[in-house]
């Protein structure tokens, strides 16, 4: 059953969804920005789902590129897995249509609402739900637990800012991250905070920064020659970031 804070939740997401849906389509039409339509954040117009699959989310282009390789690693364990995979912003929804679209179903993360979270879980029945870094939304917890489907987090990582506003709910929040259960952390502090919230500490284990160990990306850099070509004889100096 859902609990007072979780009725709030949703009160106060069904209250600010009028006024955010006008300001997201005047943004997109001033920025010219192609973004997923309104309606597939609404769970309407959903791919053919197999049922008992892996429902894997990921945030943005990070997330979906560490997914993307996750997905690789379960191929070759499990070949006959359905995976299905969605994204939460446009770049990385276009990221995942480019790179995975191919070999099983892409779509935006369904709003954090009742109706549209409902409708992915009845659409594919998952045997797991996969949050590739921390993507703790109440609804789709919720809606795990009272499903009994587990959930698994991969690459968890988890703030001290983040950690002080979970607090602030901590004992409802406990019930809806009862799913949980498996915690990959990055971090021993991570791992830490975790269980401060009420995570069991058999279900969470340090894992490190698996971006690290899914080995780099093959690709081919299409751009190499050309960058080549610009600089000529002059060094090239690469900044990266992690």
């Amino acid at each position: 059953m859902a609990g007072p804070i979780l009725w709030m939740y949703r009160i106060l997401a069904s209250a600010l969804l009028p006024i955010a849906v006008p300001v997201l389509l005047l943004r997109q039409w001033m920025t010219g920005k192609s973004r997923p339509r309104f309606r597939d954040r609404l769970g309407n117009g959903l791919p053919d789902l197999a049922k008992n699959g892996l429902w894997i989310q990921a945030v943005s282009v990070g997330e979906v590129e560490l997914a993307r390789r996750l997905v690789a690693e379960i191929r070759h364990r499990a070949p006959d897995l359905p995976i299905f995979l969605t994204a939460t912003t446009a770049t990385g929804l276009a990221l995942a249509r480019q790179t995975l679209g191919a070999t099983l179903p892409v779509f935006p993360c369904p709003l954090d609402l009742r109706g549209p979270v409902r409708r992915v879980f009845e659409a594919s029945s998952p045997r797991l739900l996969v949050l590739v870094e921390t993507e703790l939304w109440p609804e789709m917890l919720y809606r795990a637990g009272a499903l009994s489907v587990p959930v698994a987090v991969v690459n968890a990582r988890l703030s001290e800012g983040s950690l002080a506003a979970y607090r602030r709910v901590a004992r409802p929040l406990r019930s809806l991250l009862k799913p949980l259960t498996l915690v990959l952390a990055r971090t021993d502090a991570d791992a830490e905070r975790f269980a401060s919230l009420g995570v069991a500490a058999d279900r969470i284990e340090v894992a490190g920064n698996i971006k690290y160990d899914l080995g780099a990306d093959e690709r081919p850099l299409e751009w190499n020659d050309e960058v080549l070509r610009v600089a000529g004889e002059r060094p090239i100096v690469v900044i990266g970031s992690t």
